[in-house]
């Protein structure tokens, strides 16, 4: 988890520095643009914790996301409001044995974001845009286990209190005048997260 932020972290230093360097006439992000993202993220701690059960025998694990889907509309040269959702499941199965029987067992997680997201854009370049942006709104986590282990108690875990927050710091490089790809670090449904962004 930590090596794929420190490769984001390096992404976003190195896009910065071309940025601040470079002689802009003009920016990548405009005053009532609209830009919809599609990304998928590295490093999600309620996962994480799915993984403390590899030490157990014929341990599997699966998952689906984060993904991220994003929608932004400009409403100043500077700033932008929008729309974040995001969506992940995580799945993990191992053996138990009591008394001589073997169980299989499994615990999921199932959780996604419904977020008002404002970004401040602080660049003035043709190609790059780097933003910061926060973000709050409903927040779901589920987790239950289907133990066939009579030992073992199941569980389901309902969110109790559904308000999220995230803030990251991330940018939006253009390979067309409409089509691009995107990077943001920080806390949000993943550490990382990378994909591809359209601007109309």
């Amino acid at each position: 988890m930590f090596k794929h932020f420190k490769t984001g972290m390096l992404i976003v230093t190195t896009a910065s520095t071309l940025l601040f360097s470079g002689n802009a006439v003009s920016q990548a992000y405009q005053i009532e643009s609209h830009n919809v993202s599609f990304g998928y993220g590295f490093g999600n701690f309620g996962n994480a914790v799915l993984n403390t059960y590899e030490s157990n025998a014929n341990y599997s694990y699966s998952s689906t996301g984060p993904l991220f889907l994003k929608y932004e509309y400009g409403i100043s040269e500077k700033f932008g409001i929008g729309l974040n959702f995001s969506y992940l499941t995580g799945v993990a199965g191992f053996n138990s044995e009591l008394n001589g029987t073997t169980y299989y067992n499994e615990i999921s997680r199932t959780g996604y974001n419904i977020m008002l997201r404002f970004n401040w854009h602080f660049g003035e370049n043709d190609f790059v845009d780097p933003y910061f942006g926060i973000a709050a709104g409903f927040r779901n986590n589920n987790w239950e286990s289907d133990f066939g282990d009579p030992d073992l108690e199941d569980l389901k875990i309902e969110t109790i209190f559904p308000l999220g927050l995230e803030a990251t710091f991330g940018a939006r490089f253009f390979i067309t005048d409409y089509l691009g790809a995107y990077i943001e670090v920080g806390l949000a449904r993943a550490i990382a997260q990378v994909g591809i962004t359209t601007t109309f």
